[in-house]
């Protein structure tokens, strides 16, 4: 599963290693990204994170897995390779389609740029294998 995201003559490409985006718990869930026509100096930072939220009735909610910053000046990578990363999905929560409540999960890249807007791009994926709630 590949989300492209293009803004300022410049591209962010997030992927995952699995196509199908389901994952059980224990599953390791792995991918890539990398940066289009942003250079180093234009560079303010990048953190990728792992995420679940909540979505419909009631309060919103939000958990973190797992989060990498990156700042260019500590890591002098070149943005413009693959840059991996892994992590093991945990027990809990499951993903979740109910007609109150939905359980979402993602990788969101944020990209800062110096003087322009942050470049965000998500791609979702499932935790668990519950099947979608219908009416009887």
């Amino acid at each position: 599963m590949t989300i492209v995201t293009r803004g300022f003559d410049s591209g962010v490409v997030l992927r995952l290693d699995r196509e199908h985006g389901v994952y059980l718990p224990g599953d390791t869930l792995s991918g890539q990204f990398y940066l289009e026509g942003i250079s180093r100096t234009e560079l303010g930072g990048a953190e990728l994170s792992v995420l679940w939220f909540t979505e419909g009735k009631g309060t919103s909610d939000l958990g973190i897995h797992a989060v990498w910053r990156f700042q260019p000046e500590e890591c002098p990578l070149d943005w413009r390779w693959p840059q991996r990363f892994s992590t093991i999905i945990p027990r809990a929560p499951w993903s979740y389609e109910g007609f109150l409540i939905k359980i979402r999960w993602v990788v969101r890249l944020r990209i800062s740029l110096r003087g322009k807007s942050d470049l965000i791009c998500q791609v979702p994926f499932k935790v668990g294998n519950l099947p979608p709630l219908t009416v009887a």
